[in-house]
């Protein structure tokens, strides 16, 4: 990919699983960068995985949007 080539960029959290990971998969399936936060790392990079093994781009923290201290 040329990375000069402009691509809208998802921010989905509690990406690790369930609705989170589906809307991250449909969202790079779409062609759109994504970054992916959880609380839980296992199941966060289970699903970067995932998403990367199938030519999506992924970047993945662990992250606690309910906590003010994570920003």
């Amino acid at each position: 990919m040329n990375m000069t080539e402009e691509k809208k960029v998802a921010i989905v959290t509690g990406a690790g699983s369930g609705i989170g990971k589906a809307c991250a998969v449909r969202l790079s399936k779409a062609g759109m960068r994504v970054v992916l936060t959880d609380l839980n790392a296992q199941s966060l990079e289970t699903a970067a995985a995932y998403i990367s093994r199938h030519g999506g781009e992924v970047l993945h923290f662990i992250h606690d949007v309910a906590n003010e201290a994570h920003a």
